[in-house]
């Protein structure tokens, strides 16, 4: 049975020993798999990286020609909002350059319309003045003719 006990332990080690081959064997198939899968994984991340990255750089180069475009906006509405105050500065002058204007205007002829009643009632004196002197005239060549 020594011989017997040692051939059956011996084909009890041998069929672990297939039984582990088989495994190990199965466990580095797997291993190659997902060596494979992670890879591959790894691919499409520095794919997708890149891509994600490619659209960053994309919408940052976007984004800066935007915002020099509404730097150039902002320049150019600031440039006109000074010329729009420097115009309304003018203006405002303008405006009341032409009130005192219209104050010396309306003071001449104020001015002018009280000489101009005053030579009119100048007129009306001289013509009543006239006629008391052609009456006074007529009356007296009337009484030289009688």
């Amino acid at each position: 049975m020594d011989g017997a006990g040692s051939s059956l332990f011996l084909i009890l080690v041998i069929r672990s020993l297939h039984n582990q081959l088989i495994e190990i064997t199965t466990v580095k198939s797997e291993l190659e798999t997902l060596k494979t899968h992670a890879k591959h994984l790894e691919a499409q991340y520095l794919d997708l990286k890149t891509e994600q990255l490619d659209v960053i750089e994309r919408e940052h180069v976007n984004a800066q020609k935007e915002i020099l475009s509404l730097k150039d906006i902002v320049a150019k509405l600031r440039e006109r909002m000074e010329n729009l105050l420097l115009e309304s500065v003018e203006k405002d002058k303008a405006i009341k350059s032409a009130e005192v204007n219209a104050i010396a205007l309306r003071r001449q002829t104020e001015g002018l319309s009280s000489e101009y009643h005053r030579l009119l009632d100048d007129n009306e004196n001289l013509r009543d003045q006239l006629a008391s002197f052609d009456r006074k005239a007529s009356y007296s060549g009337i009484k030289k003719h009688a």
